[in-house]
């Protein structure tokens, strides 16, 4: 059975964290080469993928094979994150075709994507007009502009936001309240911060209550992960 948060549990949708506290409901994030690292019987829900920064450090081809068997494990929710980085010195070509090719795995499992996305947004945009993606695409950590939020909403995308949100000078508090809030997400990614801090944060920049955005979060869970 997927793993599915309770009603009142506020969704972290994004973590490298291993422990979940009480009243979270947590994808934790493992690579594929780190998948030993899953505690048996730890009963969480999972992303799993080959990160652009680790192109060169894996068997391309064995890493997909073992991605692909891993996603036939319920636990495993998502591909990711997976995405494209031009703050690295890893071919963009290599990025590009590794990425496809992951995408194609979450639609063949009919999983959504957790993409990490660097300096690409516009690099994303292209594929987006380019092909047709079949699966919700979520965009992990986002610091774009709000030119480009809306360009990738545009194109289906789910924006996931992290800790650049609490800083009253992020180009992303500022713009907040205007997205739609039907396309957000919220992580702690690798931040000590707990999630608690990012629903509140949001409830005061779009002047909501915790409980309008525990509603809202859990119902684009819904539209992005299968029950």
């Amino acid at each position: 059975m997927i793993p599915f948060p309770h009603r009142n549990d506020l969704i972290d949708l994004h973590t490298h964290k291993m422990t979940v506290p009480a009243g979270v409901f947590a994808i934790t994030n493992l690579f594929v080469q780190d998948i030993h690292q899953w505690p048996p019987g730890h009963g969480a829900a999972f992303s799993t993928g080959i990160h652009p920064w680790h192109l060169e450090q894996v068997d391309r081809n064995s890493q997909l094979r073992k991605l692909e068997s891993l996603l036939n494990d319920p636990m495993v929710v998502a591909v990711g994150e997976a995405g494209l980085d031009r703050g690295v010195d890893i071919p963009f070509e290599l990025q590009t075709s590794l990425f496809l090719e992951q995408v194609h795995l979450a639609e063949k499992a009919g999983k959504p994507m957790i993409i990490h996305c660097v300096r690409t947004y516009s690099d994303l945009l292209d594929i987006l007009n380019q092909q047709s993606i079949g699966i919700p695409l979520i965009i992990h950590g986002f610091r774009g502009t709000r030119e480009m939020a809306g360009k990738l909403i545009e194109k289906g995308a789910y924006l996931s936001f992290g800790h650049s949100l609490l800083h009253p000078a992020s180009r992303q508090a500022v713009y907040f309240a205007n997205l739609p809030a039907e396309r957000v997400f919220f992580e702690t990614d690798m931040s000590p911060l707990g999630i608690r801090d990012l629903y509140k944060r949001a409830s005061a920049l779009k002047g909501w209550s915790l409980d309008e955005w525990v509603a809202t979060v859990h119902n684009n869970y819904s539209s992005c992960f299968s029950s």
